[in-house]
């Protein structure tokens, strides 16, 4: 997993955004929406969070001291599904990994997210998930 921080200094253009990203969830005042990147402007002083992802990288667009700014994390070659044994437990493994799980959205059809869970490990060895990105939504 790769993670890069910066303050956002160019716009949200959504023309931009979809060649790199699929999907949008993005938190308005007074509206969340969540599917394909539509034309419709983003206008950075009604946004309160957002999230454009595809099934490698996720954009994460939020205010940190009256600023916005991103988080782009992204899914490397060298990063594993976390493997499991013949009886269903997870077990460590060297690298970075990653499990996925998929929740049903309430609304019209039967919608479903996919998050991805980067674990990582503290000082003593204990794990936890460090990171949690979106990376599939599929409308039905």
């Amino acid at each position: 997993m790769k993670r890069i921080s910066a303050k956002l200094e160019t716009s949200l253009d959504p023309k931009e955004l979809r060649e790199t990203y699929t999907y949008a969830w993005i938190q308005r005042i007074g509206s969340v929406t969540l599917g394909k990147i539509t034309e419709e402007e983003i206008i950075p002083e009604e946004l309160l969070e957002a999230r454009f992802f595809s099934t490698e990288k996720e954009l994460h667009v939020y205010w940190h001291n009256d600023s916005l700014w991103t988080t782009e994390t992204t899914k490397e070659e060298s990063d594993s599904l976390l493997e499991t044994d013949s009886q269903g437990e997870k077990y460590r493994q060297e690298g970075c990994h990653y499990f996925e799980e998929t929740h049903v959205v309430r609304g019209k059809g039967t919608p479903k997210l996919t998050l991805r869970h980067f674990i990582e490990h503290d000082e003593d060895g204990l794990a936890y998930i460090g990171h949690t990105v979106l990376c599939d939504y599929k409308e039905k």
